[in-house]
């Protein structure tokens, strides 16, 4: 929605983002979102992943507000526990795909989610691009509608074989 998009553009006007500032940002988050909700006539749910990356280091923090899935190449690396937080660190030559709740829910309401698993292990070594275009197309295949009935949404990280950190 576009009133959480100014929430969105005045984090990344930050130079350096704290954790204050990430606290601040999913506090004005879930104040629209309540707003949203006294207003609507059905009730909406709003899950969000925040993750920051130390570019130097390539430690990780999360806060996994849905339950969103972070995959490694080894399998599943953040689990799907709404409020979890954490830490981690990102691997030299990894690529990691984030696979939203919505895309997991179409999947529910539409069919059968377990095969998602499956489909990605057996994708991972494409290029990340083709591999979200084939979940992409995967799921607009098999349903017959022309919009999903939940947001679904995947992204790629990677980090580069050779990209040097402070060890």
């Amino acid at each position: 929605s576009s009133c959480y998009m100014t929430h969105f553009s005045n984090l990344k006007k930050l130079e350096k983002v704290t954790d204050q500032d990430i606290k601040t940002f999913i506090k004005f988050l879930d104040q629209e979102y309540e707003l949203i909700n006294e207003s609507s006539n059905k009730e909406i749910t709003f899950e969000n992943f925040i993750l920051s990356i130390d570019l130097s280091t390539f430690e990780i923090n999360f806060q996994n507000n849905g339950n969103f899935i972070l995959f490694g190449r080894d399998g599943i690396v953040i689990t799907p526990s709404n409020g979890d937080t954490g830490q981690g660190e990102l691997k030299r030559g990894e690529k990691y795909i984030l696979i939203s709740p919505g895309y997991l829910k179409n999947w529910e309401y539409y069919g059968n989610s377990e095969f998602v698993f499956d489909e990605i292990k057996g994708l991972f070594d494409n290029e990340s691009a083709y591999l979200i275009d084939e979940l992409s197309i995967k799921i607009k295949s098999e349903v017959n509608v022309s919009f999903l009935k939940h947001d679904a949404s995947i992204i790629s990280i990677e980090v580069g074989e050779n990209v040097i950190h402070t060890v």
